[in-house]
């Protein structure tokens, strides 16, 4: 089972819960068995959280492939602030390359269009108001229903001037558009009605629609997946909030916690359709979709054992009923991959119950309902596995609980292990190392038959069999609880690393040390420095001697493959008798948490070095030591080491800079933060365009006409959160270039792509070539690149036409 302690799984709605035949999440150290990016379950990516994990799938992935422990233990505020570094959900920023609401240049409010903004003022302003994507990123088809809706110069703007549906908008079976930028106030269903589990019982921003029943039936009204924000929906017979007959708050399966509700009506009869947001700062547009469902049974519903696009329930009652007494979603919203999954396992008619397991040669101990082998999970030790065994066991899953069996097996030599998990029940099966870490190699996929393998080192590791579900498979599932997983091995190659004992350690040297922990074992697990008082784990080893006594710097965050890695210096191998001498765990201005350990040594003495996972975590990356101190930085982190910068694309990183530059204020923030300088020194007179479009994280840009000069210009957000910036340029002028981040926590690489219009004068700039005459050779290279910029553009326009041309030939012959 799931107890309470450090691998407890939080609790997963029952849309999480049928992964069935596949390979659910399986995270430890306080996640969620089966939560995932995405979740709607899950908090928002921009604020911390209690569970681990957050809503926007994108922001997530991005955010735990830096730092897994934002998706293994919790989203807390270390998470959060990286999101608002990095997510565009959690930003401000965003720019439409200087356009504004009202540019004539901007396209139509009343269509989408590939810009942000739209040509009318007042329009763009109120919808951009209540969705600030449309102006940040892209005016796309929500902006545009959005002022269809809302705006007098598309011909809406009506409703939103009370609950009287003659005031307001009427809606029809089908789509509707619908925004909430115009919403009167808020409705309060406090001891009405509640629409779910989580905050208060209030529509905020409430926006009106009135409705006429065509035919007695149960209709459905749903948000599901057609807004891209937290929408309550509630249905009313009157504007009197105490008529309340549905309500709903996050629809099950909905993403971005998006509504869906169902309610009884009655042919001819007016209804009112509420849609307000969770909270207050909840507002927004999207589509309200009104239709009458589909019911169990219904020979126009689907196959129950495939998946149907765009309908709900299947044709066999009995099944649908298992199923969606299950999972909700699937006779609510659309019987998807994941209800047809859900049949396999519930349903005799696609399948269930014909997987035929093995015979076992072992039993486990615990019957179906105990908990005597809880492993990682606590709840009792791990019973033993050996290679060459059968294990019959029994396991379960209900009322978001599920019970997880664990065995411990012992190898004395290198061996690859398979092990072949098979049960009637949704299922997986995964190697999991001792110190509770972590999963080694990959969880099984399938529950018939579904492996995987691994090479081990000798030593003792988990084999944990479990439910792929948390809910509807109890114990006295009409297809059994049982399972088998067989065990077998052949030799293989000792994957360990060879440093992986403190009395094997390599000789490291001045420069990059190469090292994988992926295989490696754990000479200690006492916590030292690690964050939150976690310990170091996977650890591999090092001994240094240098050469004279120094400040030295030893640290991970420059290597290609940085990860969340802490270092720790001792005077002796800690079995020994060692004593710690250093210690780092995130070092400032490194990426992916990864390590920056300064540390005075002394010449000729040989030092241990141990390099290990925050929490387990594994990599290949370098460990890299040099003298002086003061590791981890760039050469043009000032202004006055600033690299030379020419025309063309430059490669960049500000990975370990440590400048603060104040320029302009954009979104809050006045600075360039972690900033690296570069001189230009134009070679033409016209607009100089510095972009750093494709960069890898938030950036900001600023230009000086020197080291404490004045500020020529700035930009934040031009490409979505990344920056460009233009600005008139002097043939000869030395600029000084900042390029940093926008938020303090910003750091990434990309490409400068510098483009310079016009040209330094030159004796004879019909003279393309060079060779002193302007001849045929010069004329040819022109015509070649007509109508561009570069070769050709004698006037220095941008462009090479006729002035060119005239300019040529006014100048044919030997250049005086």
């Amino acid at each position: 089972m799931d107890p309470s302690g450090q691998w407890r799984p939080k609790m997963l709605s029952t849309r999480t819960l049928l992964v069935s035949g596949s390979t659910a999440a399986f995270i430890m150290t306080g996640a969620a068995f089966g939560q995932s990016c995405g979740d709607p379950n899950t908090g928002s990516c921009c604020v911390s959280n209690t569970t681990p994990f957050c809503n926007d799938a994108d922001c997530c992935t991005l955010i735990c492939n830096q730092d897994a422990f934002c998706c293994t233990n919790q989203w807390d505020q270390i998470c959060a602030n990286a999101a608002a570094t990095q997510c565009t959900g959690c930003q401000g920023g965003g720019g439409g390359g200087g356009s504004s609401c009202g540019d004539p240049n901007s396209g139509d409010c009343c269509a989408a269009n590939t810009t942000p903004y739209c040509s009318d003022a007042d329009c763009c302003s109120l919808i951009c108001a209540a969705d600030a994507f449309c102006c940040n990123n892209t005016w796309d088809q929500i902006c545009a229903n959005a002022a269809l809706a809302s705006c007098a110069s598309c011909g809406g703007g009506g409703g939103g001037g009370g609950c009287d549906p003659k005031t307001n908008t009427e809606v029809f079976v089908g789509p509707n558009a619908f925004s909430t930028s115009l919403g009167i106030g808020n409705l309060d269903l406090t001891g009405i009605c509640d629409p779910g589990t989580y905050g208060d019982d209030v529509l905020y921003n409430t926006r009106y629609y009135f409705f006429n029943a065509p035919e007695t039936a149960t209709y459905r009204v749903s948000t599901c997946n057609q807004a891209q924000w937290d929408t309550r929906l509630a249905v009313l017979t009157s504007c009197d909030p105490a008529s309340a007959i549905a309500c709903n708050d996050d629809g099950a399966g909905c993403g971005a916690f998006t509504s869906i509700l169902n309610f009884s009506a009655t042919a001819g009869t007016q209804y009112i359709i509420a849609i307000g947001g969770y909270a207050a700062a909840n507002i927004g547009t999207g589509t309200v979709i009104i239709e009458i469902p589909l019911a169990c049974g219904d020979p126009a519903a689907g196959e129950c054992c495939t998946a149907q696009t765009g309908t709900a329930a299947c044709n066999d009652e009995a099944c649908c009923t298992s199923v969606c007494a299950a999972d909700s979603f699937c006779c609510d919203t659309e019987w998807d991959q994941v209800c047809a999954d859900a049949a396999a396992f519930l349903c005799g008619a696609c399948g269930a119950g014909s997987c035929k397991l093995d015979v076992g040669t072992a039993t486990e101990t615990e019957a179906c309902g105990e908990d005597l082998n809880g492993g990682c999970n606590g709840g009792g030790a791990a019973e033993l596995a050996n290679v060459g065994d059968t294990i019959a066991g029994t396991f379960w899953a209900d009322a978001n609980i599920r019970d997880t069996d664990w065995y411990v097996l012992e190898l004395t030599e290198p061996t690859e292990v398979t092990v072949t998990i098979k049960s009637n029940m949704p299922c997986f099966t995964a190697f999991v190392d001792l110190a509770c870490s972590g999963i080694v190699g990959t969880p099984s996929t399938g529950n018939c038959g579904g492996s995987t393998t691994y090479c081990f080192a000798p030593g003792s590791y988990y084999i944990v069999a479990l439910p792929s579900v948390f809910a509807g498979f109890p114990c006295g599932f009409e297809f059994g609880n049982d399972y088998t997983i067989a065990v077998t091995g052949i030799a293989c190659d000792d994957p360990s690393p060879p440093n992986d004992l403190c009395a094997e350690a390599t000789v490291a040297t001045l420069g990059a040390n190469p090292f994988n922990n992926a295989a490696a074992g754990t000479d200690v697990s006492t916590p030292t420095c690690g964050f939150n008082g976690a310990p170091f784990l996977k650890d591999v080893w090092f001994t240094f001697t240098p050469a004279t006594s120094d400040d030295y710097t030893l640290e991970t965050c420059t290597g290609a493959g940085a990860f969340d890695t802490g270092i720790e210096v001792y005077d002796a191998c800690p079995e020994n008798g060692g004593v710690l001498l250093g210690c780092n765990d995130d070092g400032t201005g490194c990426p992916n948490f990864s390590s920056n350990l300064s540390i005075a040594l002394t010449g000729g003495v040989t030092y241990t070095i141990r390099v290990g996972g925050w929490q387990g975590a594994t990599g290949a990356t370098d460990l890299n030591i040099s003298a002086g101190g003061g590791g981890g930085g760039v050469a043009n982190d000032t202004c006055e080491t600033a690299t030379d910068l020419t025309v063309g694309s430059t490669p960049f990183s500000n990975v370990g800079a440590t400048g603060l530059t104040p320029a302009c204020t954009k979104f809050g923030s006045s600075n360039v933060y972690n900033d690296i300088w570069y001189s230009y020194t134009a070679d033409g007179n016209g607009d100089c365009t510095i972009s750093l479009c494709g960069a890898s994280y938030d950036s900001k840009i600023a230009v000086f006409d020197g080291c404490s000069g004045a500020l020529l210009a700035c930009n934040d957000d031009f490409c979505a959160l990344q920056s460009e910036l233009t600005f008139a340029a002097t043939c000869d002028t030395t600029y000084k270039v900042c390029v940093g981040a926008w938020g303090a926590g910003g750091f990434g690489s990309g490409n400068i792509v510098l483009t310079q219009l016009g040209k330094c004068s030159v004796p004879c700039p019909a003279d393309l070539d060079g060779d002193g005459f302007v001849s045929a050779a010069d004329l040819s290279a022109l015509l070649g690149n007509w109508g561009n910029s570069g070769v050709g553009d004698i006037d220095g326009d941008g462009f090479v036409n006729a002035a060119d041309l005239s300019a040529l030939l006014g100048s044919w012959g030997p250049c005086s």
